[in-house]
């Protein structure tokens, strides 16, 4: 595995990232990782110049964005396979996780340069929530800080991780 440094735009309060956002749903992956489209563009001496996954999301709500949004969007991660002469190696930028086949994330989306009509993840790992599993990711205190002010800015309880219970989006009842 390798993981590159970069430099991006990083949110630091749930207002912020929801104002940056054009798009923000609930949806999950369809694919494994192994088998979604890695892509790459390299320069004329054969280094790596980008790389992304794209990730086809089953979208099941839109939280901000158009209504008339197809069920199914693709999305760029900042990961990818890359097949080398001693195998498959994975490539990512600043300790990027991959989104995993059938859990629901919370994403905060906005469209891709290169493909306006699909979408990346502003934000690298804090702009992405699982609302099935906890992820490694989700430990970090940023991360943890967001979380909770998504909580009260939208007045949800992101349910908790809880072995072999459906979790939900749920809005809190006021008093």
């Amino acid at each position: 595995m390798v993981s590159a440094p970069a430099s991006y735009i990083a949110f630091g309060s749930a207002d912020t990232l929801s104002d940056a956002a054009d798009l923000i749903v609930i949806g999950k992956p369809l694919d494994r990782f192994e088998d979604r489209q890695h892509k790459a563009t390299y320069y004329s001496t054969g280094a790596i110049q980008d790389f992304y996954t794209i990730t086809r999301i089953q979208v099941e709500k839109v939280i901000k964005g158009p209504d008339d949004l197809p069920k199914t969007i693709n999305v760029h991660e900042p990961v990818m396979l890359d097949q080398t002469f001693y195998g498959k190696v994975k490539i990512k930028i600043e300790d990027y996780s991959e989104l995993q086949q059938g859990r629901r994330y919370l994403l905060f989306l906005s469209p891709s340069y290169s493909t306006p009509t699909e979408y990346v993840i502003i934000n690298m790992n804090n702009g992405k929530f699982s609302l099935d599993e906890e992820e490694p990711d989700d430990r970090t205190e940023l991360k943890q800080k967001l979380r909770k002010e998504l909580e009260q800015k939208w007045n949800i309880r992101l349910s908790p991780h809880a072995p072999g219970r459906q979790p939900e989006l749920q809005t809190t009842s006021s008093g």
